[in-house]
This record gives C-alpha cells, structure tokens and sequence, in this order.
C-alpha cells in the first residue's frame, strides 16, 4: 500500500482519538514531508519499501539544512507514531523506525547568581524603597 493512503487513515484515526488539531496537523506535515523526500530520493511510494536507511537519509538532509536536534528529534516522534499505528493495524511487520536514534540535544546551561552578586542584591534591596522585590530578594538570605 501507499504511504500516502496510509497516511490519511492514521489522520482519521488520530481525529477519532481525539488528538489535538495542532498534533494531527504536525502528524500530517511531517509525515507527508518525509514521504516526498523518500519518493524524490530514492523512488520509494509504498510502505513495505520504506526502511530506516530511507528514513536516516531524510534525518541527514534535515541535519545539512542546520535544523536544530530538538526540531528533529519532534519529527522523529512523528514518524514513529505513524510506523507504530502501521504496525498495529498490521500493514508491516517490522517498525522501520526501531533503528532510528534521536539525536543529543545540547543541555542548556542556566547561569546563577554567585555568593558576591546574590549579596549586592540583598544590600541594594534593604536599603530601597521598593518592598515587592525587597522580599523576593529576601528569600536568598541563608
């Protein structure tokens, strides 16, 4: 069968569970992008043809045009939501997307306060007029 017309029962199916417009919106987008690249590339229409090199080669061109991780990894959980409900409605065997890793996403650092800096705040706010963040910055006091 086509991944196209597959497609369109994972979206009816997704609308019967009651998913979000904005999830079944990003189901389709993202799943129908993935399948004009495989077809573009590699000539692939149908889901029996449709493996995790196909797949790995539409993660690479995402990962050229400087997408970041996070984008990725969402696109990545698309796909795996279609190949899941394949799999259970029985139109393939194996998942091709099982062997699909997401990508390292960078952890984002959060710069504090140090000792010096939570201090001068404490001193400017207990000698200023300003009550609201002379309790907030309060609360720093050990």
């Amino acid at each position: 069968m086509f991944n196209n017309e597959i497609l369109q029962e994972f979206i009816f199916d997704c609308r019967m569970r009651k998913l979000s417009e904005k999830t079944v919106k990003g189901y389709n987008n993202n799943n129908l992008a993935l399948f004009r690249f495989i077809s573009n590339e590699y000539g692939i229409e149908e889901l029996e043809e449709t493996n995790h090199i196909t797949i790995r080669g539409y993660i690479e061109f995402l990962t050229n045009k400087g997408l970041s991780e996070t984008y990725i990894n969402s696109q990545i959980k698309c796909f795996k939501a279609y190949f899941s409900y394949c799999i259970q409605e029985r139109y393939i065997n194996r998942n091709p997307i099982d062997k699909v890793k997401k990508q390292k996403e960078a952890i984002p650092l959060i710069i504090t306060f140090n000792d010096d800096e939570v201090k001068r705040m404490i001193k400017f706010y207990t000698d200023s007029s300003n009550v609201h963040c002379f309790q907030i910055v309060g609360t720093l006091k050990k």
